[in-house]
């Protein structure tokens, strides 16, 4: 009786609940990032760089700015920023593995060789599963004619990636300039079945078949090819904005 003069039926009170949390209104420079990301992805680079920069005066600690301001300025041909963008942002997280695969492009673009090798050394010590790491680590070797060196990156890209059109290519022209057109067709054939109108691949089977001595299927692979690159040259072109 008590309990009920003073209000109370016994049961415990009910647990008092927070009103809901209201989503954090993106940023400027989240607004920023995402339409440079976004401009990226379209090829759009010089306005993409733009946003980039505009988001790193803000938040000059993000590692998406830095990493799409490198890979912005590098498809420019801005090489020096592209190297100023990837120091600054491994030098913030020496783990990201992008902006390495980058900051070696980079150098690679302005002739540095021996400093793209060792940056993708230092990441391939960080990650010995990074993937695009070894294609690229071998792809740099075999264009430098080091063959050798070149070949056990792209066989652990293989492995490690096998689906890559762009490994199993790489490793094709490494086996064909080594005198295996056999190993080498295998290789372009593997990367056929992702891009089946590579006029460039047909065009390299057509290398190799020959290589191996069986001129009419050459014959055949180049006429594939011949193909490819005049549907290729049909195609209608988008629109971009100078």
């Amino acid at each position: 009786m008590l309990m009920v003069l003073l209000g109370c039926d016994g049961k415990s009170p009910a647990p008092a609940v927070s009103p809901p949390l209201r989503p954090a209104l993106p940023t400027p420079a989240d607004r920023h990032l995402a339409q440079a990301q976004k401009l990226l992805t379209k090829a759009a680079y010089r306005e993409a760089a733009d946003l980039f920069r505009q988001a790193l005066a803000t938040r000059p600690n993000s590692i998406p700015a830095h990493t799409g301001l490198a890979q912005a300025t590098l498809k420019l041909g801005l090489f020096k920023e592209a190297v100023t963008a990837c120091s600054t942002g491994l030098a913030r997280d020496s783990t990201a593995l992008s902006l390495h695969n980058t900051l070696a492009a980079a150098y690679a673009g302005e002739g540095r060789y021996a400093l793209a090798i060792q940056t993708l050394v230092r990441a391939l010590r960080q990650r010995p599963d990074f993937a695009l790491g070894h294609a690229n680590l071998g792809g740099m070797y075999f264009k430098l004619g080091q063959y050798q060196q070149a070949e056990p990156h792209l066989r652990q890209a293989r492995q490690l990636n096998p689906r890559s059109p762009v490994t199993r290519r790489r490793l094709g022209e490494l086996l064909l300039k080594t005198d295996r057109p056999d190993s080498a067709l295998a290789e372009f054939s593997a990367a056929l079945t992702s891009y089946p109108s590579s006029a460039t691949l047909y065009y390299l089977a057509g290398l190799a078949l020959e290589a191996s001595g069986r001129r009419p299927d050459a014959l055949k692979a180049y006429l594939r090819a011949r193909e490819s690159r005049s549907r290729l040259c049909r195609s209608p072109i988008p629109h971009r904005r100078p």
